[in-house]
């Protein structure tokens, strides 16, 4: 099997060494067939690196992650191509179990799931996973059938710049096709702080998400989960030995519900205007 792998980026030099030896460890050469880097404006080594990696690198046009992915898929040239992102290091059996799954006609994306290297982060994602039925992929360490992505479409950036998964997730469940998570095959995004965390979670709340046409959390739902965070967050912290994890936890979902409030505001301005 022959597959292309790509990479939408900006400003990775910080993580790229690492995750691109890994894809070189993960990923037999004998299977890639070509190395696409798609580069949104680097500021840092990101272009350089790359290319010391043997990737070819080309220009986001559109920028974010949307101009990234439509790029990289138009220099796709096989069946299937994987996404992987600048701060994911793959799983080491990431090859030998998801694209198996490809197999299967009907599934069009398959992922792994991905948690974050910082402890506490790492704790949080690690307890919504186990008790999360319905888990949506991300674009991150992901093998796609490229003649369904391409009757898809990629989302024009002023619609969803940085949502294409939710995008794709669902456009494929209407076309009947499927998007499977494997769970056990864990990847580690890279994460460094609490804080970094949170501005990148406000960034992307600021970004795009606001005019994304599909499903979002209700504003019960968010308050409901506001309102039992204490208890989650006094589980998990009890269960990993964490006592961080509490008062993090609590925090984290009280700045979901301050950015629901906000994004549903401003839909309701634009709606009037």
């Amino acid at each position: 099997m022959k597959v292309d792998l790509c990479m939408w980026a900006k400003n990775g030099a910080r993580f790229l060494p690492v995750v691109l030896k890994r894809i070189d460890k993960v990923i037999p050469n004998e299977n890639v067939n070509q190395k696409i880097f798609v580069d949104d404006s680097s500021i840092d080594d990101s272009i350089q690196i790359a290319k010391d990696f043997n990737w070819s690198v080309y220009t986001n046009k559109e920028g974010f992650v949307a101009g990234g992915v439509k790029e990289a898929l138009s220099h796709v040239k096989s069946e299937l191509f994987i996404g992987i992102e600048q701060d994911v290091i793959l799983n080491l059996n990431w090859f030998d179990k998801i694209p198996s799954y490809m197999s299967d006609p009907k599934v069009a994306i398959a992922s792994g799931a991905r948690v974050p290297t910082h402890p506490v982060l790492r704790e949080i994602k690690s307890y919504w996973y186990a008790n999360t039925k319905d888990v949506k992929g991300t674009m991150d360490n992901t093998i796609f059938r490229t003649k369904v992505i391409r009757q898809i479409g990629i989302p024009d950036v002023s619609v969803a710049p940085i949502s294409v998964d939710r995008y794709l997730h669902s456009s494929i469940c209407e076309l009947g096709y499927k998007w499977i998570v494997d769970k056990k095959v864990v990847s580690d995004h890279i994460r460094f702080g609490l804080i970094e965390e949170e501005r990148h979670f406000d960034k992307l709340s600021k970004l795009g998400r606001l005019k994304t046409p599909f499903h979002e959390i209700s504003m019960f739902k968010m308050f409901r989960l506001v309102g039992t965070s204490p208890i989650r967050g006094l589980h998990i912290a009890f269960k990993s030995k964490r006592p961080l994890t509490l008062p993090y936890y609590v925090y984290q979902r009280l700045t979901g519900a301050r950015r629901l409030v906000r994004r549903k505001r401003q839909n309701n301005v634009e709606s009037i205007t």
